[in-house]
């Protein structure tokens, strides 16, 4: 959210883009960022599952492809996070609204994704894919079972789908 809306209500931005940059290869920057950032929490968290299994002696095992297969549905998703949030931070140009309008759309996208699998509703069931959250599933990973490809192929379109649209918005749009 910081890549576009912290700077402007900072007013860094303006001074940012004063140099040498493209506007493109800003967002692209942190994107870099963000990706590596997601890479790093999920290596944290299949660390910690991998640890916390073996020092609390659950019943049962995680196995530790079965946890990477989770953390990578989860890096996808967050990534997903990410993307959103960073095209939502160039779409608007109130100050400060970028986080809420966010939060907002990933609120909605769980309660979409709560009533696809709560509620047999043909419009709900068609919208269902929409939501990031239709996608992941760490628990059916983690319990062995086998994850369709495409749930991380389509969130990991949506994101480079999000961050094209903000990357060319952006090179458009009135500072």
């Amino acid at each position: 959210v910081r890549a576009c809306q912290g700077e402007l209500l900072n007013g860094t931005l303006d001074l940012t883009l004063a140099g040498p940059v493209r506007r493109t290869n800003y967002l692209l920057g942190y994107t870099v960022v963000m990706v590596l950032a997601t890479a790093v929490l999920m290596l944290v968290t299949w660390c910690a599952m991998l640890g916390f299994d073996w020092i609390l002696q659950v019943p049962g095992t995680i196995g530790a492809g079965d946890a990477a297969r989770a953390c990578v549905v989860g890096f996808v998703t967050f990534l997903t996070f990410g993307a959103i949030a960073m095209l939502v931070s160039v779409l608007l140009g109130r100050h400060g609204s970028a986080m809420f309008t966010t939060i907002g759309i990933l609120v909605v996208m769980f309660a979409l994704s709560f009533a696809e699998r709560a509620w047999d509703n043909d419009i709900v069931q068609a919208l269902g894919p929409i939501s990031v959250f239709h996608w992941f599933d760490p628990g059916a990973t983690l319990g062995g079972v086998a994850v369709p490809v495409r749930n991380y192929v389509v969130p990991l379109i949506e994101s480079i789908a999000c961050i094209a649209i903000a990357c060319w918005y952006f090179e458009r749009r009135d500072l």
